[in-house]
């Protein structure tokens, strides 16, 4: 049930999402091909409001806050390795098969590695799709509105669980589900409780970065902080190419003015050269000045 939560409906219309994004920005360059007028990655905005940017940075925080499968099947991963000496086989209900090194490599692998990856591959997925909404909505609803959509399918796995649990889908998967709910384990959150860690031993050659970092703090803040540092990193370029007027360039690379982040701010200025074919007269700003539909 989770491999076909994670793997057909998670990713599969997580993918759509952003196959349907490059498939619009594909026609609009398609469309532009020829013109003055260039096309943007993910068609991003010339320029969004001030409480829009505040909004993206909240729904980033609120992006991190929920989208915890990246964590968690990391940790899963690791917790219960194969050469574990835990029991993870016990874990899993499954006492007795790790004993067996060839029944044991093909159940860690069926049990624990493919599930936990299709888990990682959606959560990436989803974070990717959530950034995308959140650099090309142009208004709070816009965002709200399909932010939202995606944060329903990032839980879909939760809501295939709670139904299992409740019988939705039989007896015997419903007695699956209650024996993996009670099924508890604590996360070590100092290290990893080694002589090493408390020792003052230098750390091992070669050793990365998160690996270093754990010993001080632990994999949770890791992940965390580079999951941080990408999607705010990400949102910031974005607002700052909007504010300095380097998306106008890119959209409009005969468009010669002093201040390029007043194309496309929402309000027309009518003097040359704003007004002009060259700068997509303002950015669209001038169109219902200029007679033309909105």
């Amino acid at each position: 049930l989770g491999m076909v939560t994670f793997g057909v409906f998670q990713i599969g219309l997580g993918i759509l999402i952003i196959y349907d994004q490059w498939i619009n920005t594909r026609e609009e360059c398609e469309e532009n091909a020829g013109t003055t007028e260039a096309c943007l990655p993910f068609n991003i905005p010339l320029r969004v409001g001030t409480g829009v940017i505040y909004a993206r940075y909240a729904a980033v925080i609120l992006v991190l806050a929920t989208q915890t499968d990246v964590l968690s099947s990391i940790q899963t991963m690791l917790l219960l390795k194969s050469t574990s000496s835990e029991g993870w086989d016990k874990i899993i209900g499954e006492e007795g098969s790790g004993d067996n090194r060839s029944i044991s490599g093909r159940l860690w692998i069926v049990r624990i590695l493919i599930p936990n990856m299709l888990k990682l591959i959606q959560a990436i997925v989803i974070l990717f799709t959530s950034f995308i909404i959140i650099i090309q909505s142009e208004t709070i609803v816009d965002l709200l509105k399909d932010f939202t959509a995606v944060l329903v399918i990032s839980h879909a796995d939760n809501l295939m669980f709670y139904l299992a649990v409740h019988g939705y889908f039989g007896n015997p998967l419903k007695q699956k589900a209650i024996e993996v709910q009670a099924v508890h384990w604590e996360i070590d959150t100092n290290g990893e409780n080694d002589d090493n860690t408390d020792s003052g031993t230098p750390p091992a050659a070669g050793d990365t970065f998160c690996g270093k970092l754990k010993r001080r703090l632990n994999l949770r803040v890791c992940i965390l902080g580079m999951l941080s540092m990408i999607m705010i990193g990400g949102v910031t370029f974005v607002v700052q190419g909007q504010y300095s007027g380097r998306w106008v360039r890119s959209r409009y690379p005969q468009c010669n003015v002093d201040i390029p982040s007043l194309i496309g701010d929402g309000k027309c200025h009518g003097s040359v050269p704003y007004n002009t074919l060259q700068c997509g007269f303002d950015g669209g700003d001038c169109d219902l000045y200029n007679g033309y539909p909105d």
